[in-house]
């Protein structure tokens, strides 16, 4: 399975993603946070992250497919959140899965970086 790496999302903060989903046709939600969460060991990189829906667009939890540009990632699991400041209905995505072998540790630290 392939999925965006932390830092992919980290810098595309702001960016509109295409959801595709068991709805009709793509829904452009904006990326609008991305953080680093409690993997839990360090053999696991964990990281969420937070997508507003176009205003008037609420859904419930939902696999789907997500776009941005020529990039595309399969059956992620999107999960309702309350709404942002400006009411718009707020998805949320957690990343928690085993590091590759051969990346790098941080020294010091429990979580593990991954390439």
């Amino acid at each position: 399975m392939s999925v965006p790496s932390f830092e992919r999302l980290q810098g595309d903060i702001g960016r509109t993603y295409e959801l595709f989903g068991p709805w009709e046709g793509p829904v452009a939600a904006d990326l609008r946070y991305v953080s680093q969460g409690v993997p839990m060991n360090s053999r696991y990189c964990c990281y969420s992250a937070r997508f507003a829906l176009p205003q008037g667009i609420g859904m419930g939890q939902a696999t789907c497919t997500v776009s941005a540009g020529d990039a595309q990632w399969h059956w992620l699991l999107l999960t309702p959140l309350g709404p942002d400041e400006d009411g718009r209905q707020l998805m949320q995505m957690v990343f928690h899965y085993p590091i590759p072998q051969g990346s790098v540790t941080v020294v010091g630290s429990a979580r593990g970086q991954h390439a």
